[in-house]
């Protein structure tokens, strides 16, 4: 029987996580969690054979907290469950070692499928999500990045946040960073984007499929 952890902030949502994969003749989640940092401590003292983790909690998102658990235990598979769509999102991600990538209004049975699949090694790609990789190979054919595929993985972060309405402030506190960091990466971003306001930013993470 594999042994799961599920971590996201909303108790329905881990609640609902919990009853899918207890429904299973191969899987269990023995373990849940609210926040990234509380994830990592569990990591540190049990023993998981895969993680469901959603892509924003309080504290450290998905892309920070995918970093350290790949630190952690290279091998050990992540799927991660949202509400974001596929665009950008799930290319980053899968960049960044998670084995899975699904929409929580998916049928449970595909999150089942991709959670099957990620304890064989193997990561677990939708049909959208082979149809963006696609594009993003014929797209930087030559390895010339184009739009917001220039920025960094912290860049692209501080840009969601920034579209999502967030304060300066807020974000420097969800981040661990200072103001003044993340005013450096707002410039770059605009910099790296051709834009000059927040409100080009939207529109282009709009006009994008960042946000909806």
């Amino acid at each position: 029987m594999k042994r799961l952890i599920v971590a996201d902030d909303h108790a329905v949502v881990r609640t609902g996580v919990q009853i899918i994969f207890n429904a299973t003749h191969d899987m269990r989640i023995v373990d849940e969690c609210s926040t990234g940092e509380e994830l990592l401590v569990k990591l540190d003292n049990g023993n998981y054979d895969g993680i469901i983790l959603d892509l924003s909690m309080p504290g450290k998102d998905a892309f920070g907290i995918l970093d350290e658990i790949k630190l952690m235990n290279p091998t050990l598979p992540v799927v991660v469950f949202t509400m974001n769509g596929e665009h950008n999102y799930a290319l980053r991600l899968f960049q960044k070692g998670a084995s899975g990538y699904i929409n929580k209004e998916s049928d449970p049975a595909i999150l089942v499928d991709c959670m099957r699949t990620a304890l064989t090694g193997k990561k677990y790609y939708t049909s959208r999500q082979l149809e963006l990789i696609s594009e993003y190979m014929i797209e930087n054919e030559g390895d010339t990045k184009s739009g917001h595929q220039q920025l960094t993985d912290r860049e692209f972060q501080v840009m969601y946040l920034i579209v999502s309405g967030i304060k300066k402030s807020e974000i420097a506190k969800k981040l661990s960073v200072s103001s003044n960091t993340v005013d450096n990466h707002r410039s770059n971003i605009m910099r790296k984007l051709s834009l000059k306001s927040n409100t080009e930013l939207t529109l282009y993470a709009v006009h994008q499929g960042i946000i909806r």
